[in-house]
């Protein structure tokens, strides 16, 4: 059954681990969860073909939207404004937090 765009959300289990180059952390030949990014998300949706707009929509707006966070999740007047700056390769430059 197909979703739709706007029920579609890009999630991590926001795990660290090692610092090594992998999404996943493996203790004792166990997955122990996933050390994936946000940003890292947001560019396998891109990746995957998505537009930027629905990548954007998937890691932001529907996101605030299921969970009834209605002062987040866009760039409007009087919502709260934490953006994320990324590079080409959707690596963080920088992020300004309201």
């Amino acid at each position: 059954k197909t979703v739709g765009i706007d029920n579609l959300v890009g999630i991590t289990d926001a795990c660290t681990g090692s610092n090594d180059d992998t999404d996943v952390n493996i203790v004792d030949g166990e997955l122990t969860g996933s050390k994936l990014t946000m940003n890292k998300v947001f560019r396998n949706f891109v990746n995957y073909g998505f537009s930027l707009t629905d990548a954007v929509k998937f890691t932001s707006t529907n996101a605030a939207r299921l969970m009834g966070l209605s002062d987040r999740g866009s760039l409007e007047i009087g919502k709260r404004a934490d953006i994320a700056v990324l590079d080409s390769n959707f690596d963080i430059i920088q992020v300004y937090k309201a």
